[in-house]
């Protein structure tokens, strides 16, 4: 239970990101700029995620989670009082860091703590959690901004960090848990057995793939909307509702149901839902797509997430969560830059459309590989 609060206020703290290409295009800020902005901070998570894992074996978990606090908090000092780019840049980086470590660090532990039987439904809790503040706090952030009200906004991800170091030193070590597999703190595996694990290259493509499409989505629907006058929190929020309802009383399907057959398909629901965005016009069609996109997460998101621990020994586990982390923050750092170039010349529209595009041979492969490891795992 410590653990879901963990990742509630940790996912609190980036949700809030969703609306900053708002706020610092009312700031001033150009669209390169802001996509510059944006994918600085996955490119920051994605130098730090390596270490995840390993600082999770080597420092423990209280002291990964105090470390990660630090550098969130001292981003979040950054965020409050930055209005230039090379302010922006520099917090989103230090926030990127601190956020990057704490992820690996969490998704590591509880892949680790969490035992098969109940592996779905436990990563689909999870998911809640990672979906529940756009639920919560989003529109709050719509209201405060329509009023020009930015305070709240601004200390929001101070508030969050706070949380997420209060609860996180509430969570036993992983020394203190009895583990599935009886390994102990001496007993994890190195990186070079991790790259000979059969399937693990299917799992990185999977989690970059999920990381472009999703990134997409979350990172600049706020803009997309606001240029058409229609409710950007009404996006994000009902998708989130959708995927939370669908996981609570899903929960014991999502544990019986075979995760290589169904990631496929249910990404394949998120991709739609990225091509319809840009043809939406009124609040009541954006709502319509929204609820096709939470269905695909509801299902996506916590087999992307538990799929390590279906390929990969226990003692393994740390640093496949960190290798995967790597290779979703690779694709939110990349779709960022794509998107703000795309958007300085053609509109966001037009940004949106070509990820989609993009999206649909690659989603192809994927289904291909996943069916091979079903298979190939159903055999065994």
């Amino acid at each position: 239970m410590i653990s879901l609060l963990c990742t509630l206020w940790a996912n609190s703290y980036v949700v809030m990101f969703f609306f900053y290409p708002v706020y610092l295009r009312k700031v001033g800020l150009e669209p390169w700029w802001i996509g510059l902005a944006m994918g600085s901070f996955y490119g920051a998570t994605a130098v730090v995620r390596p270490t995840g894992g390993v600082a999770l074996e080597r420092m423990g978990w209280r002291r990964t989670a105090f470390l990660s606090f630090a550098l969130m908090f001292l981003s979040s000092l950054g965020v409050f009082g930055a209005r230039g780019p090379v302010g922006v840049l520099a917090s989103r980086v230090l926030g990127g860091f601190g956020y990057g470590l704490a992820l690996v660090a969490l998704t590591a532990y509880q892949s680790v703590v969490v035992p098969a039987r109940a592996r779905g439904g436990s990563f689909a809790w999870v998911s809640v959690c990672y979906v529940l503040p756009q639920v919560v706090f989003l529109p709050l952030v719509e209201i405060s901004f329509a009023r020009d009200f930015h305070l709240p906004y601004r200390a929001s991800f101070s508030i969050f960090s706070l949380l997420f170091l209060v609860f996180s030193l509430r969570l036993r070590e992983v020394g203190e848990v009895e583990l599935e597999e009886g390994v102990g703190l001496g007993d994890w595996g190195g990186f070079g057995e991790l790259l000979r694990t059969e399937g693990l290259f299917v799992y990185l493509f999977a989690s970059f793939l999920f990381g472009a499409i999703n990134g997409t989505v979350l990172m600049f629907t706020s803009t997309l909307a606001s240029e058409r006058g229609l409710s950007s929190s009404l996006f994000l929020s009902l998708n989130a509702l959708v995927a939370m309802s669908a996981r609570v009383f899903g929960n014991s399907l999502l544990n019986r149901a075979n995760r290589f057959l169904w990631l496929g398909p249910s990404m394949g629901a998120m991709v739609a839902a990225l091509g319809l965005l840009p043809a939406a016009s009124t609040n009541l069609q954006m709502a319509a797509v929204s609820a096709l996109y939470g269905l695909g997460m509801a299902v996506s998101f916590p087999f992307v997430l538990a799929m390590a621990s279906d390929l990969v020994p226990l003692r393994l586990r740390p640093k496949a969560s960190s290798l995967a982390w790597v290779f979703m923050d690779l694709s939110w750092l990349l779709v960022p830059l794509l998107v703000g170039a795309v958007s300085s010349s053609w509109g966001v529209s037009s940004a949106f459309r070509l990820v989609f595009v993009s999206s649909i041979p690659s989603l192809a492969v994927l289904e291909l590989l996943l069916v091979s490891l079903a298979r190939r795992y159903a055999t065994r």
